[in-house]
């Protein structure tokens, strides 16, 4: 049997801002798949995302990636990282949860 299995990075909501949050509750903020949980939400990194990490956008070419780009550069540089150090663990998903490991090395917010 050939099961699909996918990798999942859990982490606190508190390592996201407020407005992230809100963002991932407005139909068609994020870009690609998202889950609204009662504690937080699941974000869907696919394999050829670009994140942008700065504000410049200049080096996509693509029309839809420039659009998904812009949607992306709304939420905070520290959610971008985030979606960046799951991508970098080779995840397929994002779950954001109230309950989620608060880790130090990771930037923080209280809201």
């Amino acid at each position: 049997m050939d099961l699909e299995i996918a990798k999942i990075l859990v982490l606190s909501t508190g390592h996201v801002t407020e407005k992230d949050m809100s963002l991932l509750t407005i139909p068609k903020s994020y870009p690609y798949t998202k889950l609204n949980t009662g504690y937080g939400a699941m974000v869907y990194l696919p394999t050829d995302m670009i994140i942008p990490i700065e504000q410049s956008i200049d080096f996509i070419t693509d029309d839809k990636a420039v659009e998904h780009k812009e949607k992306l550069l709304a939420f905070s540089k520290d959610f971008r990282r985030l979606l960046k150090l799951a991508q970098e663990q080779d995840c397929q998903w994002l779950h954001l949860d109230r309950d989620g490991e608060l880790h130090d090395e990771l930037p923080s917010h209280e809201w």
